[in-house]
């Protein structure tokens, strides 16, 4: 996904959400200085990841992850790669709706998202980077 705040997330309180299947299969959110992937398994426990990192206001933002039970959990901000402990237990199959830019509890991202892609297999870290380096029509 492809974010642009348009405030300065770490002068707010609370989280920033960019996409999420509240208690589903993922959160991926801004706060308080960190990138946050929440990956829900059976049961719903969650296994969290948490990179720090400044996400500029006003400039574009490239964030992804990859990841599969007993691999190393991949995150990819702006390009660059952050390696995790392995994800413990499968991603637990989802129906609901994919949230953008909102979850539950109305805590809403404040900017612009673009090109938000969900795949159903891994994708190498060659694919990744060429996702990170993409330009858009849309996107200055």
């Amino acid at each position: 996904v492809w974010i642009r705040p348009s405030v300065d997330f770490d002068s707010r309180p609370g989280r920033e959400d960019m996409a999420s299947h509240i208690y589903g299969s993922f959160e991926l959110f801004y706060e308080r200085g960190e990138v946050i992937v929440s990956i829900w398994g059976p049961g719903h426990s969650p296994q969290l990841f948490r990179h720090p990192v400044a996400l500029k206001r006003d400039a574009w933002h490239h964030v992804a992850f990859a990841t599969e039970v007993g691999v190393p959990f991949r995150l990819y901000v702006d390009g660059k790669k952050v390696v995790f402990d392995k994800l413990r237990a499968p991603i637990e199959d989802q129906t609901r709706d994919l949230h953008v830019g909102w979850c539950a509890g109305a805590r809403f991202f404040f900017g612009a998202i673009d090109e938000l892609m969900v795949w159903k297999r891994n994708l190498s870290d060659s694919e990744l980077d060429v996702l990170s380096q993409a330009k858009s029509q849309t996107r200055p």
